[in-house]
């Protein structure tokens, strides 16, 4: 995919590299694109192999918070690989292996095995990878770039007790050795933004200011705002969420998939993931083969796939994606507790029950966003009735060429607990980051109807940024 948006994107990367000097700088350069917009994407297919092509970089570890975003692009790494001549690996020995054969090698793993396992393989992969050329590139840098627990309320809105701030930690470790630290994230929080200090000597800047892509840019490659409801009563939140998503179905012919988020615990005022699975279970419909998976649940404790009638059957994150992508399978509801909350792929997803009371705010009162939009942003990913795959290598990543589609299955819906928090950022995910749907020119700044003087305004503007960044 190379339309503007992406080479703008891609631009403001090499741009930074080409700059970097030999001295060691102490900072984290941190590149901020949308939600859905291909980060990882363009980090495995267009950055590593510019940084091997173009620098001396012979090890690239990339690091995740959540395991399920590495297992849903191990293959990708694997087939960039074979094509620009490195070696992916997901597993530490083997890398260290083909480290020491001279090999250059991409590393992928989660936040927690490199920044915070002290065992004896990963310790040795931090020793070793000193004395190479080495790169550090962590994708949804926010989740775990806090610098300090005195931050720690500042940034995720409650106290850390024990936090260690340890990737924080080992970026500093490694400062001295590489100046081509790297973070990726959607939405930057206050010590990447500038707005409180980082606590050590590692600094973080936001690097791509000048090119961030906005909104109304995306709208022919974005899903687009639906509707929210606001309920303090769960079930009614669920019963809302499933007659939606049954009315969408009988009305366009097209799948629909709803993420059902609960609460870790229970509580007298919260429903635990089996609480949900018990109630939607005697209210989604029947399919005609009464014994389909139309449900999965994924949490620490395991993932399954289940039936209406309670048949069960053991399955992983992987699968679950692959299902639910898959327009002809029956999954229709991913239950979850505190998984799938960033970084994963699933067009057909368009509903969201957020079940958790979270209100979360910093020390002024004002509320914590970031983990709440990166939930919400999960429903980006653009649907046409068609398969990503489809979209992006059959109809160039645009739904404008995309055939003619019902305009409701590419609409967000959201069911939401009515808390402070919630309501603050779904403010902000409206007014910021989820395109409109609209047949007719719109000012990428504000919204507004452009008259044709403003829309050759803006294509100057356009002109002007392309030139900047090389298109």
């Amino acid at each position: 995919m190379s339309d503007a948006l992406t080479i703008r994107y891609n631009n403001s990367f090499t741009k930074v590299v080409d700059a970097i000097k030999v001295k060691s700088d102490m900072t984290v350069k941190v590149f901020q694109a949308p939600q859905g917009f291909g980060k990882t994407h363009n980090l495995i297919l267009e950055w590593i192999p510019y940084l091997f092509a173009t620098t001396k970089t012979q090890v690239v570890v990339i690091t995740a918070p959540l395991s399920d975003i590495v297992s849903d692009n191990t293959f990708k790494l694997k087939s960039a690989g074979l094509k620009h001549g490195f070696i992916g690996t997901t597993d530490i020995a083997e890398a260290l292996k083909f480290m020491k054969g001279g090999m250059k090698v991409v590393l992928y793993v989660t936040n927690q095995m490199l920044f915070a396992t002290d065992s004896d393989m990963p310790n040795l992969l931090k020793e070793e990878i000193k004395k190479t050329n080495f790169a550090i590139i962590d994708d949804e840098f926010h989740a775990w770039s806090a610098s300090s627990s005195e931050n720690y309320k500042e940034v995720l809105g409650h106290h850390g007790g024990k936090f260690k701030a340890s990737m924080y930690n080992t970026l500093a470790e490694f400062a001295p050795y590489t100046n081509y630290l790297f973070g990726i994230t959607a939405t930057p929080n206050i010590e990447v933004q500038g707005l409180i200090d980082t606590y050590g000597k590692l600094n973080y800047e936001l690097v791509n200011k000048d090119s961030v892509i906005l909104p109304q840019e995306l709208r022919d490659r974005s899903a687009w705002m639906g509707q929210v409801f606001w309920r303090t009563n769960i079930s009614k939140l669920i019963d809302r969420a499933i007659e939606d998503a049954e009315y969408v179905e009988k009305s366009t012919g097209f799948k629909r998939v709803t993420m059902i988020v609960s609460e870790q615990n229970k509580s007298t005022d919260s429903w635990t993931i089996d609480d949900t699975l018990d109630y939607i279970q005697p209210r989604i419909p029947y399919t005609e083969k009464h014994d389909e998976f139309q449900i999965a649940v994924t949490s620490v404790h395991g993932c399954y796939l289940y039936t209406k009638n309670g048949d069960r059957k053991k399955t992983t994150d992987e699968e679950i994606l692959i299902f639910a992508n898959d327009l002809d399978n029956p999954l229709r509801y991913i239950l979850v507790v505190d998984k799938f909350r960033m970084g994963i792929n699933c067009n057909p997803l368009k509903g969201l029950v957020m079940l958790k009371s979270t209100d979360s705010k910093r020390s002024d009162g004002s509320a914590v966003l970031e983990g709440g939009l990166q939930m919400c942003g999960r429903l980006l990913r653009p649907y046409a009735g068609i398969s990503g795959q489809e979209f992006w290598e059959d109809y160039e990543g645009s739904l404008e060429k995309c055939p003619t589609f019902p305009k409701e299955i590419n609409k967000m819906n959201y069911y939401m607990m009515d808390t402070p928090m919630w309501r603050a950022v779904m403010q902000e995910f409206e007014e910021n980051i989820a395109p409109n749907y609209c047949d007719i020119d719109l000012c990428p700044y504000c919204g507004a109807n452009l008259s044709a003087s403003a829309m050759e305004t803006e294509d100057k503007i356009k002109l002007r940024l392309n030139e900047e960044f090389g298109i």
